[in-house]
């Protein structure tokens, strides 16, 4: 627990201002929502305690641009499980890109300049705390993808395996995902929140999320992608049944 104390008062000491990315990386979920609450409001803690606030805000921020209105809610099953269900309504002008040259824009692996991107944001004053403020400008998915790619590999250190998230997948398939207990993961509410917004996503953007998200998570994608893109799937079918 002294050791624990500690670590949070470095990271304190070292991002005093309430930096989005640390300046060390982190090695699980759970730390960087024990260092988001000190920048956020009690409200904000319960809304974001178990997903980092930059990671709830910029995936809806990405629906907002396709759908004219979206809402999230987390549901608890009779078996004490959860699934987090997402509502798109209306989808805005239909946005006209270029897939090939989105796979490689999306997937590249050079973010320098969305590092230097967010260091010139960072010295305008953009924090955990003032996110909103600077998001509401943004309005292109490309850049806000590219964020959250360089978001997840800036702040952590490999989360987990990709045969840990083959067997989440598995037992949410099965039950809905664990919040305690023996089968909780601390990164199974920010990997189901993922999944569930892109699976709302058009189908070529679906599976550039699910190798950014393989990577986000396991730093590798194999078999994983495929599973990812059979869960979005299921899951939209689902939603259908349930209208």
């Amino acid at each position: 627990m002294q050791v624990e104390a500690l670590h949070k008062l470095k990271l304190l000491l070292c991002n005093g201002k309430g930096l989005i990315i640390p300046k060390e990386k982190l090695g699980s979920i759970k730390e960087y929502l024990d260092y988001n609450k000190y920048f956020i409001d009690k409200a904000e803690s319960r809304l974001y305690g178990h997903i980092p606030k930059v990671a709830y805000l910029t995936m809806l921020a990405i629906l907002d641009i396709f759908f004219e209105r979206v809402d999230m809610d987390l549901v608890k099953l009779d078996n004490g499980y959860y699934v987090f269900q997402c509502k798109c309504y209306e989808m805005t002008e239909k946005l006209y890109y270029d897939e090939s040259e989105l796979e490689v824009g999306l997937l590249g692996a050079d973010l320098s300049p969305v590092a230097e991107w967010y260091t010139n944001l960072v010295h305008r004053g953009m924090t955990i705390s003032a996110y909103e403020y600077f998001l509401k400008h943004l309005t292109d998915f490309r850049q806000l993808v590219r964020f959250l790619d360089y978001f997840f590999h800036a702040t952590f250190h490999q989360l987990c395996k990709k045969e840990e998230l083959l067997h989440q997948l598995w037992i949410d398939k099965n039950c809905g995902y664990s919040g305690s207990g023996q089968l909780a993961k601390d990164y199974n509410w920010c990997f189901f929140y993922l999944l569930e917004c892109s699976s709302k996503l058009p189908n070529d953007l679906q599976v550039l999320m699910s190798k950014l998200i393989s990577r986000w998570f396991s730093r590798t994608e194999g078999e994983l992608p495929q599973h990812i893109i059979e869960w979005m799937r299921a899951d939209k079918t689902r939603a259908r049944t349930a209208m």
